[in-house]
């Protein structure tokens, strides 16, 4: 199966070079690095979908950080639902420090 490209402008995009693109036109979200891989839409329709995309995409060698924070930011934006945020409300406070009468106890 030969690679896919959509409408007259698409094309390959120029090697080193990563992007997360939608096209919304044939309802994908395609990855650049640099060969196009490519997601339909309607796989990314809740927020559940869009997590186990993003954990999918974290296994791949060739998806940096960069691609993935964008992949979930254009996702998230265009389906209207906010990404996960690690540290959110759900995780642990940070230790409270000692008052200085506590020191040394």
């Amino acid at each position: 199966m030969g690679t896919l490209y959509y409408g007259d402008n698409a094309e390959r995009w120029p090697r080193g070079r990563a992007d997360v693109v939608l096209d919304k036109e044939h309802g994908l979200c395609i990855l650049y690095s640099p060969d196009p891989y490519d997601i339909d839409l309607d796989d990314l329709r809740t927020e559940a979908q869009l997590e186990e995309w993003a954990a999918h995409l974290a296994e791949k060698s060739w998806v940096t950080e960069d691609q993935l924070t964008q992949f979930v930011k254009l996702v998230a934006d265009y389906r209207g639902f906010a990404p996960s945020q690690s540290g959110g409300d759900d995780a642990d406070p940070p230790p409270e420090s000692p008052s200085p009468g506590q020191v040394g106890r």
